[in-house]
Order: structure tokens, then C-alpha cells, then sequence
């Protein structure tokens, strides 16, 4: 079964479909940095890379999902591009 989600596919499907949504903050203390919310099957573990060129990839934070979760990349203030991805530990 993909990620312990069970052998239905529709559920799998679902539950990947939902995992992440990228926004910049515009307000608060975080402006114009990027806040990468997750949510998904509780219990299951993330985690959150990023890369400046798609070859090497840094973490930025790893958690176990229980409702919604952000994270918020405050490692570099004003990339130029910047990617992300979520894989399983």
C-alpha cells in the first residue's frame, strides 16, 4: 500500500492530491517569504526540501503530519527561484 494510505486507490490519490499548497505571506512577520502548507492523513511523516537548482536539495523541516501544518523558509530572504517538494523520511 503507497505510504500506508491502503490499497484503494482513490484514497491514496485523495490524500496526495491534498498534501501541499505554497503561498508568499504578505502580512505579519513572515512578509515575502514562502509558507509551504501541508495537510494530510495524520500520522504521516513529511518532509520538506528545497533547492535553488533542482540537483541539490537542502531540508528545510521534517514533521509528522496531525491536521494542517506550515512551514515557513526563512533560510535565504529573497531567492531568485526557489523549488520544493515533499518526500517520506
Amino acid at each position: 500500500p503507497a505510504l500506508g494510505l491502503g490499497a484503494n486507490p482513490a484514497t491514496v490519490a485523495s490524500t496526495l492530491a491534498q498534501l501541499a499548497n505554497l503561498r508568499i505571506e504578505t502580512a505579519g512577520p513572515d512578509v515575502g517569504k514562502p509558507v509551504i502548507s501541508v495537510n494530510g492523513l495524520a500520522g504521516l511523516n513529511l518532509v520538506v526540501e528545497y533547492s535553488d537548482d533542482l540537483s541539490l536539495w537542502q531540508t528545510l523541516a521534517s514533521a509528522t503530519l496531525n491536521g494542517g501544518v506550515d512551514f515557513i523558509d526563512t533560510t535565504n530572504p529573497q531567492p531568485a527561484k526557489r523549488f520544493y517538494r515533499l518526500r517520506l523520511p
